[in-house]
């Protein structure tokens, strides 16, 4: 599992946990939609240290 996988999974287990939508994340994360759906898929590569500290 390679890192990025990682995170998209936590995110998807987190956000079911606490039911949050993708909007709701993309206000919290301060990024777009379209970058949220990539993160969650694992299609994301680099992503930075401060729009994960985002999604708390």
């Amino acid at each position: 599992m390679t890192l990025d996988q990682f995170i998209a999974k936590k995110i998807q287990i987190l956000s079911k946990e606490f039911q949050l939508t993708q909007e709701q994340l993309t206000n919290a994360a301060q990024i777009d939609v379209s970058s949220i759906a990539k993160i969650e898929h694992g299609e994301h590569s680099n992503i930075k240290v401060n729009t994960l500290k985002n999604y708390r």
